[in-house]
C-alpha cells in the first residue's frame, strides 16, 4: 500500500502531465502518455506529445526486443536525433517530493498564523455529516488539491 507521501507524489506527476518512454523487462520500448510513481518499468520522461516519436524512432533503431541497456541507449539517441529533451525519472520524482515539502511548509505556515480556521470549520461540518471522517483524510484531500495546483503551475 502506498504511503500518503507516495500518493501525493504520484498525483503531482500525473497532474503535471509528464509523459515518457518506458523500457519493458524484455527490452520492448513503449510510449507512456502519463508516467506514474508506481510504474515498475525503466522510464525516461519527456514533454507530453514527444513520447510517441521518441519511442518509434528508438524502436526502429533496435528492433522489437533487445536488452534493457541497449533499449535505453536507443531512447536517448532517438531523443537527441529528434531534438527532444529527456528527464531522468528519478529527477521527476525528486521534484514531486519537493512539491510535497512546499505544501507541508505552506500548511505549517498557515497553521502558525492561525489561518486554518475555515479549513477546520469545513472539517467539523463534514465530520457532522460523516462521523467516520478522519482529520488526516480531510487534510490529505486538501494536500492533493494543493499538489495539483503546483503541478499545473509548472506546465
Amino acid at each position: 500500500m502506498p504511503t500518503r507521501a507516495e500518493q501525493l507524489a504520484d498525483h503531482f506527476i500525473r497532474s503535471a502531465g509528464i509523459a515518457g518512454v518506458a523500457i519493458e523487462a524484455d527490452g520492448t520500448i513503449v510510449a507512456v502518455d502519463a508516467v506514474s510513481l508506481f510504474d515498475p518499468r525503466d522510464v525516461v520522461c519527456c514533454a507530453i506529445g514527444n513520447q510517441t516519436a521518441v519511442a518509434a524512432i528508438a524502436s526502429r533503431r533496435v528492433g522489437a526486443k533487445c536488452g534493457r541497456g541497449e533499449a535505453l541507449a536507443a531512447v536517448r539517441a532517438a531523443a537527441a536525433e529528434a531534438g527532444i529533451g529527456l528527464t531522468p525519472f528519478d529527477r521527476v520524482v525528486q521534484r514531486a517530493f519537493l512539491a510535497i515539502e512546499t505544501v507541508e511548509r505552506t500548511l505549517a505556515d498557515l497553521q502558525a498564523a492561525g489561518q486554518l480556521r475555515d479549513f477546520n470549520r469545513d472539517f467539523a461540518a463534514r465530520r457532522k455529516a460523516d462521523p467516520g471522517l478522519r482529520y488526516q483524510d480531510h487534510l490529505h484531500e486538501r494536500k492533493m488539491v494543493m499538489i495539483e495546483a503546483l503541478a499545473r503551475q509548472g506546465r
